[in-house]
């Protein structure tokens, strides 16, 4: 019987820990960081479907960086790694690809 109720107690425990968790991620971080999930496997493996990603906008990124996005499409979030960089009219866009990925994204992506 007391086994059941330590049980009962960690279970309790831990829903509650995973509910802050949540609602603490749809609020604004102090230091402009952000908490988002990624959604599938595009970057594999360096970051597994499912994980948790902290992100914080930079002011200078460079070819390599890991960047997370919202995408032209829709309004879903998008991380990939940075492909290439151009320069059209005095703005910098980014070419982005996932690691599991075989082409690039192909739309550009402004800063």
């Amino acid at each position: 019987m007391r086994f059941f109720k330590i049980g009962y107690y960690l279970f309790i425990i831990s829903l509650g820990s995973i509910a802050l968790l949540l609602i603490f991620s749809t609020f604004p971080i102090p230091g402009n960081f952000k908490v988002m999930t990624v959604l599938s496997g595009s970057m594999e493996p360096a970051i597994k479907t499912g994980s948790i990603v902290v992100i914080k906008p930079e002011k200078n990124y460079k070819i390599g960086d890991i960047i997370t996005f919202y995408s032209n499409e829709s309004s879903l979030s998008i991380t990939h790694r940075i492909y290439d960089a151009k320069i059209i009219k005095n703005e910098v866009y980014y070419i982005t690809k996932g690691d599991a990925n075989k082409t690039p994204y192909d739309r550009k992506i402004s800063k």
